[in-house]
């Protein structure tokens, strides 16, 4: 997601356009890289006796409420404590757990701030996974585990009570904010899930069952009987395909609900979604790319990241050949990766691809992605992609007074106006865990990288 990619316009101005690359003498490179980004995002942390909470570089638009750093996941609190809870596992530094421990406290002091706050004026994100409650809650169970934090435990237990008592009723199932994709009740609901496995109920279960049949049940169903899931509110229709926006994000929820009740009409729902993606397929020099919208001219744009490209969207993919070893949706997953290389990226910028490195639309997301396929495939190719994308993040980090910072053009309409944020989708806490990440398989060979529901891949190799 970016702050205005829901009004892209069309701008060649940066296509062909190479990113500038560095390759990593040693691994130790990508490590030391990520600590000098923690030292760049130390200057915008807020700390008092009991918490820690950090700006944003663009706080100030975010919210009109004086010094308050919003705690999302996306781009607030909750995505930078989640890269200091993995700078700790790669690390082991003993310096950086009481920062994990008052960053936490502060999230169960302040998650009740997003019920009444949305991020980038998008009605209902304060509800929903990545732009809010949600988001918080699932990086709280990711604490409380790895620390046995109990006060982690107790708050996100409050946050899956809180959605518990604001579902609304209808004839089709619950919902919470009427809106279906990832970013709004589908990943509610995927905070659920994740929920329901540490305080397991038969109203939760029911809650989680409910509100997936809502979507399935307001999704739009083509001729084909591909299933289209977008924006529920006719006053907003985005017709935004892919992972966080779109049917790829809501198809992958099918799933996660069908592993959790064998029940075979959440898996036949993602594989409707799949063939609603599969037939919206542009075909490229090689293989095909989904386009950034359904509709109009933005048709003919293609973004490539996690977001809203074929990085999110391969997620999906790969998860339901994980559900069904049918071969036919790892073939869709290579031919993205085709699709994305015909391109010119991860080195190449194009019409979506612009001025970008972060986990949400750019290449440290690539460097994830692709690291993650390896170490389930084993194929040579998804780990040289993941150490080009990696290039391209080292190319593109500038040293400043205080730390590394990455220089990106979140505003996509706009992709010569360059801003260096903080959190976790949209800025430097993002890419170096990505880094951190490659840095592990690297020195070491192995990965023990610990994923959260959203997240298809293996844990360790």
């Amino acid at each position: 997601m970016c702050q205005n990619c829901l009004e892209h316009t069309n701008s060649g101005s940066h296509d062909s356009q190479d990113f500038p690359l560095r390759q990593a003498k040693s691994p130790k490179d990508y490590l030391n890289l990520a600590i000098q980004t923690a030292d760049y995002i130390d200057q915008f942390k807020v700390e008092t006796e009991d918490s820690i909470w950090w700006r944003n570089t663009n706080n100030e638009a975010q919210s009109s409420i004086p010094d308050f750093s919003n705690p999302n996941f996306f781009s607030g609190s909750a995505g930078i404590l989640y890269f200091y809870d993995k700078l700790y596992q790669v690390t082991h530094d003993k310096d950086y757990l009481p920062i994990i421990t008052k960053a936490s406290h502060y999230l169960t002091e302040h998650w009740q701030i997003l019920t009444k706050l949305d991020i980038f004026d998008i009605k209902g994100s304060g509800k929903g996974l990545y732009g809010g409650i949600g988001g918080i809650g699932l990086i709280l169970l990711e604490i409380a585990e790895n620390y046995n934090n109990e006060e982690a435990l107790k708050s996100a237990q409050e946050i899956a009570h809180y959605y518990l008592e604001t579902a609304k009723p209808s004839d089709e199932g619950i919902y919470w904010t009427g809106d279906s994709p990832l970013f709004h009740d589908s990943g509610i609901l995927l905070f659920l899930i994740k929920a329901y496995q540490h305080f397991p109920s038969s109203r939760l279960l029911e809650t989680i069952k409910s509100g997936v049949r809502y979507l399935i049940a307001t999704g739009h169903r083509h001729i084909d009987n591909g299933l289209e899931i977008n924006t529920v509110s006719d006053s907003d229709k985005r017709d935004l395909p892919n992972w966080e926006f779109g049917s790829a994000g809501a198809g992958y929820l099918f799933g996660k609900t069908y592993e959790l009740t064998h029940d075979q009409y959440f898996l036949q729902a993602a594989k409707d979604a799949a063939t609603f993606l599969v037939n919206l397929a542009v075909p490229q020099e090689q293989g095909y790319l989904i386009p950034y919208r359904t509709n109009g001219p933005q048709r003919q744009i293609f973004y490539l990241g996690n977001c809203h490209g074929a990085i999110g969207t391969s997620r999906f993919f790969y998860y339901l050949y994980q559900l069904t070893k049918d071969n036919y949706y790892l073939e869709q997953v290579e031919a993205l990766t085709a699709g994305l290389l015909s391109r010119g990226a991860p080195e190449q910028q194009s019409n979506g691809y612009w001025n970008t490195t972060t986990f949400c639309c750019g290449a440290a997301g690539f460097i994830h992605h692709f690291l993650g396929l390896y170490v389930d495939k084993k194929e040579t190719l998804y780990l040289d992609l993941a150490r080009r994308s990696a290039a391209v993040v080292l190319g593109n980090a500038s040293k400043s007074e205080n730390g590394v910072r990455f220089s990106i053009a979140f505003n996509r309409i706009s992709p010569d106006e360059l801003s260096a944020f903080t959190g976790f989708y949209d800025g430097a806490a993002g890419i170096a865990t990505a880094l951190l990440e490659l840095y592990q398989f690297e020195s070491q060979q192995r990965l023990k990288w610990k994923r959260l529901i959203d997240d298809p891949f293996a844990a360790r190799i």
